[in-house]
């Protein structure tokens, strides 16, 4: 699990959501649906976003093969972002040694990965409405979510920096991680990090059932969790 990929999503508009057909076969995923989103909901309860998230689920479940193309980076993001990854993320591979479980492998094992949008991704009701009137009205929306995504990118998100604290449950180990992954974000964009809880827009960091987070800047206090197995950059 790459923290500072967790990172990314805090300050993008558009999210990296890949779906393996391991996991998501589309029989699999029809039939148990209900049952998973429901053990999901339960292990969230609670978090910030997770109740209108549930509630829209279902409807996003239905449309997910559009939806998916509009929150998904393009070829050429992806590109920009793993050339920019590679110059200052140590890459351990020994002999094809697996260096962890994907963020979708740890939700899916720890049974929520259903009851977050793509498996990792607690939408606000601004976010999920307007997903789905572009989706139902067929519009170009790659388009205009590409101002979000322009030469600011992702300056414009955060400009004022971003402000984060721990919540009392954040392993020493997650703490470590998230400061690493802030310092290499600080080290190569124009983004300062804080540490702190006083300010009216900033990340609570905590440990909660797995890897998630909200997408982009919402206003206010958000999360992202960095459960067990999160713990790595």
């Amino acid at each position: 699990m790459d923290v500072v990929l967790l990172l990314f999503l805090i300050f993008s508009i558009g999210a990296e959501a890949q779906i393996s057909a391991e996991s998501r076969d589309e029989h699999s995923v029809n039939d148990n649906f209900e049952n998973e989103l429901e053990q999901g909901y339960k292990k969230l309860k609670g978090v910030p976003n997770a109740d209108y998230t549930k509630q829209l689920l279902e409807q996003l479940h239905k449309m997910e093969p559009e939806i998916k193309q509009e929150l998904t980076l393009s070829p050429e993001r992806k590109a920009e972002l793993r050339e920019q990854m590679k110059n200052y993320v140590e890459i351990k591979n020994d002999y094809g040694q697996l260096m962890g479980q994907t963020i979708e492998e740890i939700n899916l094992d720890n049974k929520i990965g259903r009851a977050l949008f793509q498996g990792d991704i607690l939408l606000t009701k601004e976010q999920a409405d307007e997903i789905i009137e572009d989706v139902k009205e067929n519009k170009a929306n790659r388009r205009k979510r590409q101002a979000y995504r322009d030469s600011r990118y992702p300056n414009t998100l955060w400009s004022n920096g971003v402000y984060y604290s721990f919540h009392w449950n954040a392993t020493q180990g997650a703490r470590r991680v998230f400061r690493k992954a802030a310092q290499i974000w600080q080290s190569e964009t124009c983004i300062n990090f804080f540490e702190g809880s006083r300010a009216s827009d900033g990340i609570v960091v905590f440990q909660g059932p797995g890897c998630y987070s909200n997408i982009g800047r919402i206003g206010g206090t958000q999360v992202i969790s960095l459960g067990r197995r999160c713990e790595h950059v």
